[in-house]
């Protein structure tokens, strides 16, 4: 190119924009030379001329770094990428990327600003002005620096000083009503992107529709609501792939994407649409087993351990298949009570029964690993070191599913969730643990305190500390009383005596 006659070269300059003279400039020194001599600054001019509403260069810049400041994508300090016009500081004649931003400038509690602020004080009796950026102020520190340097070079003559701050105070104040000018430019091409970046993710969306119908989801895009249905799109990744449309590679790429999203929608669609149906049933259900539960809970089968009704929830109903089925059948077919009443009526006795049943045995297998010491043919369900169980996790929501006398016993949460309508929480022995409120060494002490068997103990075993059992619980595992072991030289008296304080409703730390 530099073999070329200079007026073709300069023909070819006119009709480049500041961008690419930036470019060529870093192309070749040859080409730099031709570009930064101050009898060729008139490619400059003409090419930030063309630049719609830019206002002409300052005085403070001259035309190269102007281009440079305003149409360079990178940071002047660390060279990172800043392409956005956002990360201009015109006042400081500077852009910088965000981390650049906070390191370079300052607020006016910076030591250096704090220094020179008090240096100045001490000569000139006018406060002097920097250019500042936001609010509240921040200073830009290479400035701080140049302008102590700058004071430190006229110390002694006070005169010189002086004129220097007012020298200063007039360039902040071009500098500040030029910033005025590129900032209402700025806001002006930021617009002129965002209404660029909207009309092309509009073309983009009618395509994809378009595209869609013709594969033959019409019927399906008429029944979504328009702005749902944009929303909706406009959050998928295939949109917020850049450039338009095409047949060939674009849309191939994305076809796959675009019929799952779609086929997503539909599945919404259809599952809002069977919760309107399901929901009523599920409320109608609930009530049913709500009343059933009250009349002919099988209670009377469980007096040695009594199981009240509210230990069945109704999210652990759903889970049974037999009442999902009366449940989950077609839009069209009715269930009312009297199809709850003939359908799950007789089965419900020996579902709870069963459900009962399958919660003990799976609480059994979990105590017969905690503890390993129960002697043989003893329900561990039945002891009282056993006696109370907390679920690990978190603390709601949660549901009391058996009962043991006037010892809690076992609860249990669900995590996660379950798809499954209402049945977010239900029976888990995976939850289970022992309280650490009540560890099983110091239900033992306490037990053995009272003359009896920690291995085989049960509440009813000894009808004259079974009373005193349940408040020897509720101290341990309040921590109201601090147990010490044998091996610091507590006895058996000293046991007895703690148990019966603690059964009379007093409380004694030894």
């Amino acid at each position: 190119m530099l073999s070329m006659p200079l007026d073709v070269i300069g023909l070819i300059f006119a009709i480049l924009d500041p961008r690419d003279l930036l470019s060529l400039a870093r192309t070749s020194k040859g080409l730099r030379a031709i570009l930064m001599t101050k009898s060729n600054k008139w490619y400059w001019v003409y090419a930030l001329t063309h630049v719609e509403g830019l206002p002409q260069c300052p005085p403070f810049l001259n035309e190269p770094s102007y281009a440079s400041l305003v149409f360079s994508k990178y940071c002047h300090n660390c060279l990172k990428r800043a392409p956005l016009v956002d990360r201009v500081f015109i006042i400081f004649s500077a852009r910088y990327c965000k981390e650049c931003e906070n390191e370079r400038l300052v607020t006016q509690e910076h030591e250096q600003f704090q220094l020179l602020l008090g240096e100045i004080e001490d000569v000139v009796s006018e406060r002097p002005k920097f250019t500042s950026y936001g609010y509240p102020a921040r200073y830009h520190l290479p400035e701080l620096v140049a302008f102590s340097k700058s004071w430190n070079a006229r110390a002694g003559n006070a005169e010189a000083q002086t004129q220097l701050v007012r020298d200063f105070a007039a360039s902040v104040k071009s500098r500040n009503q030029f910033a005025k000018l590129f900032r209402v430019w700025a806001l002006r091409k930021k617009q002129a992107r965002n209404k660029e970046l909207r009309d092309e993710r509009e073309a983009k969306k009618n395509a994809i529709i378009e595209r869609l119908r013709t594969l033959g989801w019409g019927d399906e895009l008429d029944q979504m609501d328009s702005s749902s249905r944009d929303r909706s799109l406009g959050r998928e990744p295939l949109f917020k792939k850049r450039g338009p449309l095409t047949d060939r590679v674009v849309w191939a790429n994305m076809q796959d994407e675009a019929v799952a999203w779609i086929e997503l929608q539909r599945d919404k669609r259809l599952r809002r649409l069977r919760d309107k149906v399901m929901d009523p049933r599920f409320r109608l259900c609930e009530r049913f087993l709500q009343i059933w539960a009250a009349d002919y809970w099988p209670i009377d089968e469980y007096d040695d351990l009594p199981i009240p009704s509210t230990a069945l929830q109704f999210r652990d109903y759903l889970l049974m298949p037999e009442i999902r089925s009366v449940l989950d059948v077609p839009d069209n077919v009715a269930v009312t009570w009297e199809v709850f009443r003939e359908k799950l009526g007789p089965l419900l006795p020996g579902l709870v029964r069963e459900w009962i049943e399958s919660c003990k045995e799976e609480l059994r297998a979990k105590l017969e690993v905690v503890f390993s010491s129960f002697q043989e043919g003893v329900d561990p369900m039945r002891l009282v070191t056993t006696a109370q169980l907390a679920a690990r996790g978190h603390a709601k929501p949660m549901s009391v599913i058996l009962w043991h006398g006037r010892l809690s016993l076992w609860e249990a949460i669900a995590d996660p969730p379950s798809p499954d309508w209402k049945a977010r929480v239900q029976w888990d022995t995976e939850r289970i643990m022992v309280n650490p409120g009540i560890s099983p060494l110091k239900a033992r002490a306490l037990i053995e305190a009272c003359e009896m068997d920690a291995d085989s103990a049960t509440p009813e075993a000894s009808p004259r500390m079974s009373p005193g059992l349940s408040e020897i619980s509720r101290a341990v595992s309040r921590q109201a009383v601090k147990l010490k072991m044998v091996s610091a030289g507590i006895t058996a008296a000293d046991f007895r005596a703690a148990g019966m304080d603690i059964s009379q409703g007093t409380t004694r730390v030894h």
